[in-house]
């Protein structure tokens, strides 16, 4: 019965308890729910106004919030980088963060365990002039979520006039602290009672401002009203958006200049747009200046801001980066590290107080030295963080101190003091901090954790030190003793060590080889030349050539010229083409006697060679410097334009002469072969075409002209009777100028058009001399990316998947096929049959339609062999043969399996990259723009040497 009575009474107390702690707040005392352990996030907070003045305070308040609350050392928070990313990745607006559903997973992925978000809404009265609108009244919410559940835990709510926005700000951080239990200082008190700014216009600006740098965020774009992630966009679009914002950053700055907030923006912007994508230097040297003017303004307007540490640490990074960029005038890099150095001692020295980041400065300082050639102050540096740093196991620091002494090594071994050197190698070995066995023993078969500190790297370094100054026996005697360890370790699968690049097997055995060849002993060199490229891994290719040859020079000299061969070929399939081993090769085959008339079915094709080499058995260096975009035949034929640049002339009898010159500019060519007679002709696109390096994307032949899609710069036809050009753009006739492909009928030329979210379909009529403009809201919502022309019908494809008809004769549209909503991939390209249409779908595979049955077949399947997933991206059927081509490779339908397998072509030549397969008689042309290899071809049933000669037309 006593045992009953507790249980009851627990329950009642259970019940009381839970009870009172869903009573509204105002009912209690603040409750505690956070711990200085826990991690917050601030998200954006969202305006239920009737009017959207306010809006950019959507951003600008979050901002505030998170100024404020970063100044109490007690407060984790989630970087503002780090929510951008989780959209970008997840495709989810901030709001929908918000949801139960989402909230544990986006939490997360945060590492937060609250959320801060809320909602402000302005009062305006009915009437009210505008110029009386700060009068106005000002609600604030603040919820804090819990991202264990997703509910709200505590919601602030504060009052006030909109002038006064700084203290309703102000009133919400305040209850922040109280709600999540933190500990404030006297002195973050104060920084945290500073007001950034007070003028209403000044905030807006800057809220503007903050949307813009979202908006052109390397991982996507965020649209704030619609709440909706709308993908990448172009660096263009970026950096004009990035303009835009220090344009409202500056706006802000004038009508507050002591708004930090804002100063800082702008330099922080700057450095935005100097890493706008790929554009590379140019960019960089065009907004890094500003970036460090408007820092070092910062720095001196705001001296006591926290954040000079990091301007300043981003000042001396710049420098840094600067001087280094610019090796080849030596007054100018100088004068880049000093400044560098200067930067980090200011850090250093002046905000030392603040210690995070201060270990990476005092580093960054003592390798600005090492680089500036100042090798005393920088080995200084160094002892200056072992010795005020000399926590030497704690986590953070152990990696550090290793690589410190190794700089100190490095400083002592170009000052050419050897034996400093060595005492700092030995130390490194001896003191029982650093040494460590180079492989678990325990576990033989496991990759090992191979790092810097490894006494394998000490062990190397000390050889290298003996061969420096000339005694090869002691570094060979040195690095003999780890041979065998270095055998284990690659056998293992560790053929490199982790942050020291400069140790790898291959490395190990080369040098070894270099050694002995100091002291001439030839055998042992060969050895360990070969012993290297069974390595050949964080190698540098032109070494790792110029072993293979010197290994295929000694063979020759051997008279052992199988292995010299072997050599030669093995450089050639692993390294690509080089003068010296077309040389090299056919002597080897000489003496082998098995040079003569051999059949063969795979072999590389270029207009760039000359003309009884345009076709070789082997990968060549010659024609490799131009790009085939597209190709198609037509009677008989092979049509492929290509780029060149200047410095390529052709003579008389269309040999491309190497030619120097000061301009380097695109010059596009198109090319014809006659299969049957094996003869050639070879047309030059003008000029002033403009257009660009790949551009031409699609490619259409007939006895009448020949016609080019060529990209954003529209098309272009050769009239092939008047031996004319015409160039067709939105100033004469289109409606785009970005055109991706083109199909030909006797009397019109059909074209698709557009971009993202808008396309067309065109019609050239070659008797009228007109164009015609075809719209469809689904066929052509988005680019048109295929078309195949089958009688009447002309079949379209789009880049969102969606697969329709248009009828030639009345003009009415059928849709055959849509993509469901998320699982939409591109048509690439599309192939006629006689009773079938097959069309490859990107990441989607390929359908077949049957025009009888009117049936539907798909096969997808992936390569195991990609990092990326499979792409296709053209398609040919001849007979019973369909080949599909991509990124995989090229793959053909198995009759038997009903499944596609995939096919290689030959010893030297990797099918991969592909854009189109185009099959004429018994020639099968494979495309891989960019690629060695411009042109790869199969012949069916092979073929011997001497007919792949190529002469004039």
């Amino acid at each position: 019965m006593k045992r009953i009575e507790f249980l009851i009474n627990n329950c009642l107390v259970w019940c009381f308890v839970t009870v009172i702690l869903n009573v509204p707040s105002l009912l209690l005392p603040e409750l505690s729910f956070a711990s200085e352990e826990s991690v917050i996030a601030v998200l954006r907070f969202e305006n239920k106004s009737t009017f959207d003045r306010l809006d950019p305070f959507e951003v600008a308040l979050p901002y505030m919030l998170i100024s404020d609350l970063s100044k109490i050392s007690s407060i984790q928070l989630v970087e503002r980088d780090k929510i951008d990313k989780l959209m970008a990745e997840t495709g989810l607006a901030e709001k929908e963060l918000m949801n139960p559903a989402t909230m544990q997973r986006a939490g997360k992925a945060l590492g937060a365990d609250f959320i801060i978000t809320g909602s402000f809404q302005e009062e305006i009265e009915s009437g009210m002039a505008i110029e009386d609108m700060c009068e106005s009244e000002l609600n604030l919410s603040v919820q804090v979520r819990n991202v264990a559940n997703g509910k709200i835990v505590k919601e602030i709510k504060v009052s006030g006039k909109t002038k006064e926005f700084f203290k309703i700000e102000k009133e919400a951080v305040k209850a922040l602290i109280k709600v999540l239990n933190m500990s404030v200082s006297a002195g973050e008190r104060k920084e945290v009672d500073s007001i950034s700014s007070q003028s209403l216009e000044a905030v807006l600006h800057f809220g503007r401002g903050e949307e813009f740098r979202i908006m052109s965020g390397h991982y996507g774009i965020q649209d704030s009203r619609r709440g909706t992630f709308r993908g990448g966009i172009s660096e263009v679009e970026s950096e004009k958006l990035l303009l835009e914002a220090v344009s409202e950053f500056r706006q802000a700055l004038y009508l507050d200049p002591q708004y930090a907030d804002a100063q800082y923006a702008i330099a922080v912007t700057f450095g935005d747009l100097a890493g706008v994508a790929s554009a590379g230097r140019e960019k960089m040297d065009k907004y890094l200046p500003n970036e460090m003017a408007e820092s070092e303004k910062f720095v001196s307007q705001f001296p006591k801001d926290a954040r000079c540490v990091e301007r300043l640490t981003c000042l001396g990074y710049i420098c840094f980066d600067r001087g280094y960029a610019s090796h080849a005038d030596n007054k100018e890099q100088i004068e880049y590290f000093d400044k560098a150095i200067q930067w980090y001692r200011k850090r250093i020295f002046e905000y030392g107080y603040i210690q995070e980041g201060i270990i990476g400065a005092i580093e960054r300082l003592g390798y600005t030295f090492q680089y500036k050639r100042d090798y005393i102050n920088a080995i200084e540096t160094y002892e200056y963080l072992i010795e005020h740093y000399p926590e030497e196991k704690s986590r953070h620091l152990y990696p550090v101190k290793i690589r410190t002494r190794h700089r100190i090594f490095d400083c002592y071994r170009r000052m050419k003091k050897h034996d400093k050197a060595l005492e700092i190698l030995n130390y490194i070995m001896t003191n029982e901090l650093f040494a460590k066995p180079y492989l678990n023993k325990a576990y033989p078969k496991k990759k090992p954790d191979v790092r810097r500190d490894d006494n394998l790297v000490i062990k190397k370094l000390k050889g290298d030190i003996y061969f420096e100054i000339g005694d090869y026996q002691k570094a060979i005697n040195e690095w003999l003793e780890m041979s065998d360890e270095v055998i284990e370790l690659a056998d293992n699968g560790a053929r490199y060590i982790e942050g020291f690049s400069g140790f790898a097997v291959f490395h190990f055995w080369s040098d070894l080889a270099e050694a002995y060849r100091k002291l001439d002993k030839k055998a042992k060199v060969v050895y360990s030349l070969e012993k290297a490229i069974s390595y050949p891994y964080r190698c540098n290719y032109n070494k790792l050539r110029a072993i293979y040859f010197e290994l295929g020079q000694f063979y020759e000299q051997k008279g052992n010229y199988a292995k010299a061969l072997s050599m030669y070929e093995a450089s050639l399939e692993r390294i690509g083409p080089d003068l010296h081993l077309e040389e090299r090769i056919p002597i080897c085959r000489q003496k082998l006697a098995i040079a003569g008339e051999n059949l063969v079915e795979w072999v590389s094709f270029s207009p760039l060679r000359k003309r009884d080499k345009r076709f070789v058995t082997e990968p060549s260096i010659k024609g490799t410097d131009c790009t085939s975009t597209c190709i198609t035949t037509w009677n008989h034929s092979a049509w492929i334009p290509f780029v060149v640049y200047s410095y390529y002339k052709r003579d008389s009898e269309g040999n491309f002469k190497f030619k120097i010159t000061g301009n380097e500019y695109l010059c596009w060519y198109l090319y014809c072969l006659n299969l049957d007679s094996m003869t050639e002709k070879i047309i030059e696109v003008p000029g002033e075409f403009k257009i660009g390096y790949g551009e031409i994307s699609g490619i259409a032949v007939d006895d009448k002209a020949i016609w080019l899609s060529c990209g954003k710069a529209g098309i272009v036809c050769y009239d092939r009777l008047l031996e004319k050009w015409i160039h067709f753009t939105t100033e004469n006739g289109l409606v785009f100028n970005t055109t991706h492909c083109l199909t030909l009928s006797e009397e019109t030329v059909w074209c698709g058009f557009g971009e993202e979210g808008r396309g067309a379909v065109m019609a050239y009529d070659r008797r009228q001399k007109k164009w015609f403009f075809y719209h469809h809201p689904v066929a052509t919502t988005t680019a048109v990316t295929s078309l195949a022309l089958d009688g009447d019908n002309l079949w379209v494809g789009n880049d969102e998947g969606t697969i329709s008809i248009l009828n030639t004769k009345d003009f009415s549209w059928k849709i055959l096929h849509r993509d469901k909503k998320g699982y939409t991939s591109a048509v690439e390209d599309t192939f006629i049959s006689k009773d079938t249409v097959w069309f490859v779908c990107h990441f989607n595979g390929i359908r077949r339609y049957n025009k009888e049955t009117k049936e539907w077949k798909t096969w997808d399947w992936d390569e195991p062999d990609l990092d990326c997933s499979l792409a296709l991206t053209c398609v040919n059927v001849d007979g019973s043969d369909v080949l599909v081509g991509g990124n995989g490779g090229v793959y053909k339908l198995d009759a038997l399996s009903n499944r596609f397998a995939k096919i290689h072509g030959g010893r030297f030549f990797k099918l991969r990259g592909l854009s189109s397969i185009v099959i004429c008689d018994k020639f099968v042309w494979f495309l891989m723009p960019g690629t060695l290899h411009d042109v790869i071809v199969h012949i069916r049933g092979s073929i011997v040497e001497s007919a792949l000669k190529v002469s004039q037309e």
